[in-house]
């Protein structure tokens, strides 16, 4: 609808969280959260949302049965929840603030990924230095809001094909953003097999 209604301006998305009072209406778990958030972001991103807001940084004081005391990033002494890391690896690893940052041209990146029969999603970014970043996920469900349970996915991981079409590229895989590692260098290659989780994964692509 922003759109067509005002296509020459940017979209904002504002007030996007989840609260986590898991026995009020879409109550979600602290651990879910960690990772929708992340997703959401990059979501939004793809459909060309230029800033998302999220909502909240800080638990407000609002009773402890009210939803809207628990949509902090961070809870209400101040303690980290899974998604302030999540959203600060993703956020610190993406940042790009060479001067040319905002004024650089896109190039293209001629590639593919699939993971067979198991949905993907993805976003590809660049940074003004050359290099690609791909965030990619299982496009998958992971907390059932019926039974208010996080899901057990059997397996977590699925393996994935990354292919460049037109040259050789190397890569560096930064797995869960929760709790980041940080795999090897790959040689130059045009394939590559990625372990894929319901969290972003992001590859650095040059």
């Amino acid at each position: 609808m922003a759109y067509y209604t005002a296509a020459n301006k940017e979209m904002y998305a504002t007030e996007v969280g989840y609260h986590n009072l898991v026995s009020a209406d879409k109550g979600t778990t602290q651990k879910a959260i960690g990772i929708y958030l992340p997703r959401a972001i990059m979501e939004g991103f793809s459909m060309g949302v230029a800033r998302t807001y999220l909502y909240e940084l800080f638990d407000e004081d609002n009773g402890a049965a009210n939803s809207e005391s628990y949509y902090g990033l961070y809870d209400a002494s101040r303690n980290p929840k899974p998604s302030a890391n999540a959203i600060k690896q993703l956020t610190s690893t993406i940042i790009d603030t060479n001067a040319s940052a905002a004024t650089f041209t896109t190039e293209k990146l001629d590639f593919a990924i699939s993971a067979g029969t198991n949905p993907l999603k993805y976003v590809l970014m660049q940074k003004s230095g050359g290099h690609f970043w791909l965030a990619v996920w299982r496009d998958v469900s992971i907390y059932d809001y019926p039974s208010n349970a996080d899901i057990t996915l059997s397996p977590l991981k699925v393996s994935a094909t990354l292919t460049f079409n037109s040259s050789s590229r190397q890569i560096i895989v930064y797995a869960d953003l929760v709790s980041p590692t940080t795999l090897a260098t790959t040689a130059a290659g045009r394939s590559f097999s990625v372990n894929i989780c319901p969290e972003i994964t992001l590859i650095e692509i040059w």
